[in-house]
């Protein structure tokens, strides 16, 4: 697949998230991860971050479906990538009210450090 085509499936890909995520969870979640591979794969992580956080809170709002430890490998992976853009902690959106946990994750990259258990 060519760059041009990559980009325009992934944007159509992100669109149909924007569709599916008031009325199918999960396909929400399935699209917006392909999605972001797309962008990671073509080396675009501060775009991919951005739709990685909202997959973490689309995986964070609907716990009757997905584990908790998915929001928050979804959150650690955002953080990841926005450190490594170093991207600047007013950047990135905040969660209406985050935890602490959350917040470590956020706006330091830390997630990986926090003790999961």
């Amino acid at each position: 697949m060519k760059t041009d085509e990559r980009d325009d499936a992934a944007n159509t890909l992100v669109e149909a998230y924007k569709s599916y995520r008031r009325t199918d969870p999960a396909d929400a979640a399935r699209v917006l991860k392909q999605a972001i591979s797309l962008f990671t794969g073509k080396g675009n992580f501060r775009r991919a971050a951005g739709y990685q956080f909202n997959l973490a809170e689309l995986l964070e709002q609907e716990s009757e479906l997905f584990k908790p430890e998915d929001a928050l490998e979804a959150y650690d992976a955002a953080g990841e990538w926005y450190a490594s853009d170093q991207a600047d902690a007013y950047d990135i959106p905040l969660p209406p009210s985050p935890s602490s946990e959350w917040l470590g994750v956020l706006i330091f990259g830390i997630g990986s450090r926090i003790s999961r258990g």
